[in-house]
C-alpha cells in the first residue's frame, strides 16, 4: 500500500516537518548542534531497540541480537579521523578518552577531508569490522544477523557501500580504549565495502543472500527498520532534551562546545591538563 499526499501534509508543527533526517546523513546526524557521548547514545539506542522489538513480537533470540546490534552500531565513530572531524576547530583536539557520537560544532564542508576521512566514508562499515572484537559480541545468537544490522542501520550496505578506505590495508594500533578491544588493535583486513570482505567464507553480498534465505526479505527488512527507528528516536530524544535543558543560551558554540554540553546542561568532559 502506498499513500500519496499531492498537496502535502497539514500540521501545526512546522518545525518537525522541516527538520532534517535524524541519522541518514553523517553530517546531519553527527552535527546536530549538541554534543553527545558515544556510550550514552549506544545505551539509549539499545533500550529503544529492545522496546520496539518486543512490541513487534520478535522472538527472544532476535531481541537479543537487535539489542546487541544497537550497542555496536556506531562503534566505527571511534575512528580517530571521525573523532578529529567531530572536534574540528577545538583547540584541544579530539579526546580519545571521551568518544563522541555527535558534535555541537559548526564545520565547513572541507572539515571531513581535512580530518583524513575518505570521500563518502561510512562509519557503519568500520563498525562491522570492529564488532567481532568487542567484548559483548559473544552475546550474539546469530552473529551474521548482528553484523548485517550494524552495517545497514543507515540504509547503505544493502549490499554496497559508497566508499573505499585505504586504512583497511593497515593494522590499526590507535583504537580508543573505550571500545574494549584487546590491545586496542585491529588487524588489516577488507571491510564490508570491499568484495574481498570475508566472514566465515562469505563476502558482504553473500552474507545478504544467506540472511534473506534464513529470514525472508520482509522479516530481514523489518529487523533493519526496528534498529533504524531506535536510532532515529534516540537521536530525537537527545535533541529534545538538549533543547529543554540548554543552559548555554543563544549564539554560536564556543571552541569548547563539545566539552560543555551533553544535552543535560552538564560538562561531558572533565578538565584536561
Amino acid at each position: 500500500v502506498v499513500f500519496l499526499a499531492p498537496c502535502g501534509i497539514k500540521s501545526d508543527d512546522k518545525q518537525k516537518l522541516s527538520a532534517s533526517n535524524a541519522t541518514e546523513d553523517d553530517i546531519a546526524g553527527s552535527l546536530p548542534g549538541f554534543a553527545l557521548r558515544l556510550p550514552q547514545h549506544s545505551q539509549e539506542v539499545e533500550k529503544m531497540a529492545e522496546q520496539y522489538a518486543g512490541l513487534a513480537g520478535l522472538l527472544p533470540e532476535r531481541i537479543i541480537d537487535l539489542k546487541l546490534a544497537a550497542h555496536l552500531h556506531d562503534a566505527g565513530k571511534a575512528d580517530p579521523r571521525f573523532q578529529t572531524w567531530l572536534a574540528y576547530g577545538d583547540p584541544l583536539g579530539a579526546d580519545s578518552e571521551h568518544l563522541l557520537a555527535k558534535s555541537a560544532r559548526k564545520q565547513p564542508p572541507s572539515a571531513r577531508g581535512q580530518a583524513g576521512l575518505p570521500a563518502h566514508w561510512r562509519h557503519e562499515a568500520l563498525s562491522v569490522r570492529l564488532a567481532p572484537y568487542m567484548p559483548r559480541f559473544c552475546e550474539a545468537k546469530d552473529a551474521e544477523l548482528v553484523l548485517w544490522l550494524v552495517g545497514t542501520h543507515h540504509g547503505h550496505g544493502r549490499p554496497f557501500f559508497p566508499h573505499a578506505d585505504p586504512e583497511d590495508a593497515q593494522t590499526r594500533t590507535n583504537l580508543p580504549e573505550e571500545l574494549g578491544i584487546p590491545g586496542n588493535t585491529l588487524e588489516a583486513a577488507p571491510g564490508p565495502q570491499s568484495l574481498a570482505f570475508d566472514w566465515n567464507g562469505l563476502d558482504w553480498p553473500s552474507l545478504y543472500e544467506h540472511l534473506k534465505t534464513r529470514y525472508g526479505v520482509w522479516e530481514l527488512a523489518r529487523m533493519e527498520a526496528i534498529l533504524r527507528l531506535a536510532d532515529h528516536r534516540a537521536s530525537e530524544q537527545a535533541q529534545n532534551e538538549d533543547a529543554d535543558n540548554d543552559s548555554l543560551g543563544s549564539g554560536s558554540p564556543s571552541p569548547f562546545a563539545n566539552r560543555r554540553a551533553d544535552g543535560g546542561g552538564k560538562d561531558i568532559y572533565p578538565p584536561r591538563r
